[in-house]
């Protein structure tokens, strides 16, 4: 006959057999903190437009190789809560803004970074947090004046072909012509404009959905008779 095994009294008996319960900066904080770091570091070396692929092999082995942060995340089987909260912000940035995820990420794996080290030096949480506010307000206050360029008519067809080069070269060879990245960019450029134009008054609840397609029919014979 078993006998029977009483619980810890606290808050321990309110949980389920097999649960576990952390507190303390030892026990909870700095092995949440431990988490985050190594899944920031885990998606870090995908970043950029040098970002390398990933080999995932989801729950029911599919395989996925790439380098895009927001399929890696959503393939990835986290089980650590402090580790979601992460990838719940970096999927409420792919939704609002539709990239950005893998930034949201790294950043936060920054953040939490210097904040284990402030915590060893005998900083409370509390005073961490508020260190973080007076920071954010600051950057917000500063960011407005780093800007080196700014389209302020996204009519103006010059200016926003000015603005999406970056974008555009970024996830093309360097080896591309300059005459095929102007080429592609004026096709894009129609689209996108359309679609800004289109949500003006809801520009950052509009979803990726609400783009348009150009067609690539006059672009594909420049495409193909170029060196690329």
């Amino acid at each position: 006959m078993a006998l029977h095994v009483p619980k810890a009294p606290g808050f321990s008996q309110m949980l389920k057999d097999g649960a576990r319960h952390f507190s303390g900066l030892e026990e909870a904080v700095y092995r949440n903190i431990s988490a985050c770091k190594d899944f920031a570091d885990t998606v870090r070396t995908a970043y950029g437009p040098n970002g390398m692929n990933k080999i995932v092999i989801n729950h029911i082995d599919k395989l996925f190789v790439t380098n895009d942060a927001a399929t890696i995340i959503r393939e990835l089987d986290v089980e650590h809560p402090a580790a979601k909260l992460i990838i719940l912000g970096s999927q409420m940035q792919e939704e609002e803004m539709g990239d950005g995820t893998n930034f949201v990420i790294i950043f936060a794996g920054a953040l939490l970074s210097n904040a284990d080290n402030l915590l060893r030096m005998g900083l409370t949480p509390s005073e961490v947090i508020n260190g973080y506010k007076l920071a954010l307000a600051k950057s917000l206050e500063i960011l407005p004046t780093l800007s080196c360029f700014e389209v302020k008519d996204v009519r103006n067809t010059e200016h926003v072909t000015k603005a999406m080069k970056t974008a555009i070269m970024s996830k093309q060879s360097m080896k591309m012509k300059s005459s095929l990245r102007i080429s592609l960019l004026r096709h894009v450029f129609p689209s996108c404009r359309t679609a800004v134009l289109r949500s003006t008054s809801t520009m950052f609840g509009s979803r990726r959905s609400s783009a348009r397609v150009c067609s690539t029919r006059r672009l594909s014979r420049e495409w193909c008779s170029r060196e690329v």
